[in-house]
């Protein structure tokens, strides 16, 4: 597929052109559509995790090639790693098209985090987290719009504005999240309420795409 100038869908395969994808029956636009998904979701995450498997296999010795047997054999022998590795990379390309950003940085498959969709998560949480407990002190207040502000006013804290003191210093809010993430117990709490939304909104799409109709663009907002 590509855009014309007028930002007008075309679906083509090479010389092959179909016509504008907004004029195609909506079964042949969820054709196209769940075709994409399974390949993204299926070949080109095996093809990523089989590039995990390589670079450890590789060791340090980073030139060396990799054999297909070699590559069974770890599957075989690293059974749940393999398929950690699966669900992470699942979970970043669905955090990914919910954020509009798959193919933002070119035809690589999925990719690690940016600060990626996950981690940018997990930071909201322990952020969230925070400002509650801020607003219980009266030093944030909510706006209507749910957003955290300073304590009287309508300004929103900005990376520089000292909210609290701890231990002589003072401490901004992106302080405060390091040092939340910093405890492990917080961290792996956060981290696991951050994968179970990945997740929700993952099925969640899988259901729009299944259904069609309104659901989608539900899904993605």
């Amino acid at each position: 597929m590509s855009d014309t100038n007028d930002n007008v869908l075309l679906v083509e395969y090479g010389e092959f052109k179909v016509g504008r994808f907004a004029d195609l029956p909506f079964a042949s636009q969820l054709a196209l559509v769940t075709s994409g998904v399974n390949h993204k979701f299926g070949n080109e995450v095996a093809s990523a995790v089989t590039s995990k498997i390589k670079t450890v296999i590789r060791g340090d010795d980073t030139k060396r090639e990799v054999s297909k047997d070699e590559v069974t054999a770890f599957r075989a022998a690293n059974g749940p790693q393999v398929e950690a590795w699966t669900k992470q990379l699942r979970e970043e390309l669905a955090a990914e098209l919910i954020a509009g950003t798959v193919g933002a940085g070119g035809a690589r498959g999925p990719r690690g985090p940016k600060l990626d969709e996950f981690a940018a998560l997990v930071r909201d949480i322990a952020q969230d987290e925070i400002g509650e407990v801020l607003v219980g002190k009266q030093i944030l207040d909510k706006n209507k719009a749910g957003e955290y502000v300073l304590a009287g006013t309508a300004k929103r804290p900005t990376g520089k504005d000292v909210l609290v003191t701890i231990g002589g210093e003072g401490k901004t809010m992106p302080q405060l999240v390091d040092m939340r993430l910093a405890n492990a117990n917080h961290r792996s709490r956060i981290e696991a309420e951050a994968r179970k939304r990945i997740e929700a909104k993952r099925r969640s799409l899988e259901k729009a795409l299944a259904q069609g109709g309104d659901d989608i663009e539900a899904a993605l907002g």
